[in-house]
């Protein structure tokens, strides 16, 4: 029958029909099957009602199923998928819907010719990743500078970088920052900001502009308005002033990813831009370092150094000051600190460069909720400050009115700092000791 509307599948729906043989006929289309999660195992089966389906049974020659749906059509589902998942499901006439936010990550090819020659092949006239519904790309970055085209030498490349940000349905491209070669365990960390600035030269040798709401010109934005005095010195005012005007219209890089055995060391302004533009993430297992230098103030915010899950601060200062930032509640409040203390075996968050500890005081202001500062006070909080001291955390600062005298006026003292604003410094041990945690 020709089908005109939506046909939607369960997973039990899908199992018990390629059981029976049964297929949709050729012109029938939109058979979507919607997916409990992303089961696919990267050898071209997938997971359906606790068994193992191959795709190519489940596609065009298969049972005809056009789209699928991670979590049904009400939720956006989250999908990582590898090269070999996405030849498999292109081979088989699968796609994600339109809802589902798909990355793709090739970071398995480390050769260029070999990645411009699958990204080339694969985008051609809008292209398989497009109609598969790829909307990232994560590619590693000694790989993309192998394929990058300079445009003095089009006509041998693979893969014309410029002609595949022309097309509308081009998916963006995240860049991976793996571990050197010869890199060893102890090594000193790369810095993120020769990645990146290296990565920014290739492209504008490659002839890609940036569009001025891309999220690189965001970064190159962030980046300057910190003021050069206080960036990673490798980001020069001749590559701020390079004049990187929109002639793709879309972004050239959206962010970049710290790999599993990475170990990057970032300015603590680069981290605020970075987070600020949105373009940077790393995996649990990558080691993420931030030097706050002569800062005082950390300007990443304690919620940041969760999201990037920051395994070392350093300064030169004898005591730190991190502000707490937008944290909705205790319960969040716990699984950060329960991410940033994975697998530090009792040693703290920050230190000076000869790796001593550093006292750090917890800044809580106007931008943390007074709900929030009330129930640091609790007894409800006695788990979270204990962690809070296991990172190196001392005190906790309250800016005068953010909470009731009354409440802290046993446990504190006033104290005037960041420029002589008036604070509530409460020692954590007195507030425990208060909580009967002695």
């Amino acid at each position: 029958m020709a089908n005109n509307g939506v046909v939607h599948l369960t997973e039990a729906n899908a199992v018990d029909l390629i059981g029976a043989g049964i297929r949709f006929a050729a012109d029938d289309t939109h058979i979507k099957l919607d997916l409990a999660g992303n089961a696919i195992n990267g050898i071209g089966d997938i997971q359906l009602n606790e068994q193992s389906v191959s795709l190519s049974s489940l596609g065009k020659d298969g049972l005809g199923v056009d789209v699928l749906d991670v979590g049904g059509s009400s939720f956006a589902g989250q999908v990582r998928i590898g090269e070999t998942d996405a030849v498999s499901l292109i081979d088989a006439g699968l796609s994600f819907a339109g809802n589902d936010q798909v990355t793709l990550d090739v970071t398995s090819i480390n050769d260029g010719a070999a990645l411009g020659s699958f990204l080339g092949i694969r985008t051609h006239d809008g292209g398989d990743l497009h109609h598969l519904g790829v909307d990232t790309v994560v590619v590693l970055k000694e790989a993309l500078e192998q394929a990058l085209v300079d445009p003095t030498h089009q006509g041998d490349a693979l893969w014309d970088l410029d002609a595949f940000l022309m097309s509308n349905q081009a998916p963006a491209l995240k860049v991976a920052i793996d571990s050197q070669s010869g890199q060893a365990a102890g090594d000193q960390p790369v810095q993120l900001s020769l990645e990146i600035k290296q990565v920014v030269d290739d492209l504008v040798s490659a002839g890609v502009d940036f569009a001025k709401d891309a999220s690189m010109g965001d970064l190159l934005d962030a980046l300057s308005e910190a003021g050069l005095s206080n960036m990673d010195t490798s980001f020069d005012s001749g590559m701020l002033q390079q004049g990187l005007l929109t002639v793709t219209g879309h972004e050239a890089v959206q962010g970049f990813v710290a790999q599993a055995d990475a170990n990057v060391v970032m300015s603590d302004e680069l981290a605020r831009a970075l987070a600020d533009a949105g373009m940077f993430e790393a995996v649990p297992q990558a080691k993420v370092q931030i030097d706050a230098g002569s800062n005082e103030l950390l300007k990443t915010p304690f919620k940041l150094l969760a999201e990037f899950g920051v395994d070392n601060v350093t300064t030169t200062h004898d005591k730190l000051y991190i502000e707490l930032g937008d944290v909705k509640d205790l319960k969040e409040m716990a699984s950060m600190l329960e991410g940033l203390l994975g697998g530090k075996e009792d040693q703290g968050l920050f230190h000076h460069e000869d790796g001593t500890d550093v006292q750090a005081a917890l800044v809580v202001n106007g931008h943390t909720s007074e709900a929030l500062a009330q129930d640091l006070l609790s007894s409800d909080a006695v788990q979270v400050l204990q962690d809070l001291q296991k990172l190196g955390v001392k005190e906790i600062e309250f800016k005068s009115g953010v909470v009731a005298q009354n409440l802290v006026e046993d446990v504190s003292i006033p104290v005037e700092i960041l420029g002589g604003d008036s604070y509530n410094s409460v020692d954590l041990q007195k507030l425990l000791d208060k909580h009967g945690m002695y």
